[in-house]
């Protein structure tokens, strides 16, 4: 009987994360209606899948992921939305690279091999390795935790549920990390208002963000959980493609690869941030998949080198080589913190994954 209570309250609770893509401005809860409730899942119910996102919230002091939040398809959680775009990405595929795959020296179209989260084992590293990948030096101790993720990582790989619940805690960490503290500040509403399309209100949680630093104007608008342009010919375009092939048998929820960038906005800044959420996760699967299928031994890990007698050396086989969370765009990857963009965000991002309550 308590097995069978437990079944159907993780089918109500799992029905929450199911992908909705928002075809209206979203709906915008009035400060006066109570907010709608959602049971607080239990680790024996979901089996660590939420129990993450709720250590995360817990660590930084907030409830950014796990806040149950209005949407015009009913409530969700930006931890439902995460959650559901980590299990979509468990399947190994050939993950789009958005037509840029002759940028990464790949292998030929027949002979790549299909990646997932879990397909390759994460790479060790060295403070000469992580050098070699984000193309500056770190302090040991940033090498020495990347290797403990590494580690721990692969110990799991035979658990999908406890290895959902570390990839869940390094998502979970990585919106903190881009946007989550400073989402609802005075500059993100602005820059909302200010670039918005007509009608649309900027959900809580939701960070809009301009980069100065970005020389294209398509670039400088930054969106949501993992900071996304709304330029559908930018480096969304992959998330685009790979999204519209992982929901291909639902017409409702393919996205045109032309939108503009009005609608890109409705669907990167959206309450329930599930195609945001999907392009976060598909953004390592990419760095994966450009890992495991060139040919140029500068978009790989060197632990991937087989030296020859002669002194020189080739690349593994695809299936036998490991990945990298830590690379810079030789091998496509999105995220500053991976790369230690800002000589202590990745310190910082593996504090908070690798944290033990």
């Amino acid at each position: 009987m308590i097995r069978a209570l437990a079944l159907i309250v993780f089918l109500l609770v799992s029905a929450c994360g199911r992908l909705q893509v928002p075809h209206t401005p979203q709906a915008v809860q009035d400060p006066s209606d109570p907010a709608p409730v959602i049971p607080e899942p239990q680790s024996h119910e979901l089996g660590f899948n939420l129990a993450a996102f709720a250590a995360v919230d817990r660590l930084k002091g907030r409830q950014e992921l796990m806040t149950v939040r209005p949407t015009a398809n009913g409530p969700t959680r930006f931890a439902d939305a995460i959650h559901q775009a980590i299990m979509l990405h468990e399947a190994p595929a050939a993950w789009s690279l958005g037509g840029n795959e002759g940028l990464f020296g790949l292998i030929e179209e027949s002979g790549r091999s299909a990646v997932s989260l879990s397909s390759n084992p994460l790479c060790e590293h060295t403070v000469e390795t992580l050098e070699a990948t984000i193309g500056h030096a770190v302090p040991a101790s940033v090498a020495e935790d990347a290797t403990e993720l590494a580690r721990r990582w692969n110990a799991l790989r035979e658990d999908p549920v406890a290895l959902r619940h570390l990839q869940s805690r390094l998502m979970g960490c990585l919106a903190y990390t881009e946007s989550l503290t400073t989402a609802d500040g005075t500059r993100s509403r602005q820059v909302a208002l200010e670039h918005g399309p007509e009608g649309y209100e900027k959900p809580n949680g939701v960070k809009f963000y301009l980069d100065a630093a970005q020389t294209h104007p398509d670039s400088r608008l930054n969106i949501g959980l993992y900071q996304f342009s709304p330029a559908s010919r930018g480096n969304i375009q992959a998330c685009i493609r790979s999204w519209n092939a992982v929901h291909g048998s639902n017409a409702s929820l393919q996205i045109d690869p032309r939108s503009d960038a009005s609608t890109m906005i409705r669907r990167l800044g959206s309450a329930s941030q599930d195609f945001n959420a999907f392009c976060g996760v598909d953004k390592i699967a990419q760095v994966f998949f450009v890992q495991v299928n060139t040919l140029n031994e500068r978009r790989t890990h060197p632990a991937n080198f087989i030296t020859l007698p002669d002194g020189s050396h080739r690349l593994k086989e695809p299936r036998d080589r490991c990945v990298s969370l830590h690379f810079n765009g030789r091998a496509y990857n999105h995220f500053g913190p991976l790369q230690n963009s800002t000589r202590r965000n990745l310190s910082e991002l593996l504090s908070c994954v690798l944290h033990e309550e």
